[in-house]
């Protein structure tokens, strides 16, 4: 039996540092950020925005609405840095906030847009029937099949799902 576990809740940090870019949101708030998405979100080192790992196995789609529940979304990796406190808090694999299921081979993320970032291993993606991406156990990024169920991420990061995106 295979199991996915999270760490329970994020070492809160008294003063996140990274610099936000000014064509995002102010994310650099994140006392803003968790009043907006509740208090179970907390920042994570050297990224903005604030984050709430969802311990409970749900498929993509249901852990993506569980996330917009809270004023949030499914976690959209940006940059190696945030993959890499992302991946600092879970062990197993983990939903995020991307997937190919409007067009095959095209991924989008959960903001709209497509991915500004990936980490996939070597001929990942590659198939059809696997459209929505998790962070595996190992830390690359596999696409697998939507309504099989694994543990979440949330992101609060001031920018809303954009419906029929993704």
């Amino acid at each position: 039996m295979f199991l996915t576990a999270c760490r329970i809740g994020f070492d809160p940090q008294a003063n996140p540092t990274e610099a936000v870019d000014a064509s995002e949101p102010d994310a650099g708030d994140v006392d803003a950020l968790v009043a907006s998405c509740g208090t179970s979100y907390v920042p994570l080192p050297n990224v903005s925005g604030a984050y709430r790992v969802i311990s409970t196995q749900a498929r993509w789609v249901d852990a993506e609405a569980v996330c917009e529940a809270d004023n949030a979304h499914l976690v959209v990796v940006n940059s190696s840095q945030e993959d890499a406190a992302v991946r600092a808090n879970v062990i197993g694999n983990v939903w995020i906030g991307a997937s190919d299921r409007i067009t095959e081979g095209t991924f989008v993320v959960v903001t709209g847009g497509g991915t500004i970032y990936s980490n996939w291993q070597v001929n990942i993606p590659s198939n059809v029937a696997e459209d929505c991406v998790h962070l595996r156990g190992d830390g690359f990024w596999e696409d697998g099949d939507c309504n099989v169920s694994f543990a979440s991420i949330c992101e609060c990061d001031g920018l809303p799902a954009v419906a029929g995106a993704f």
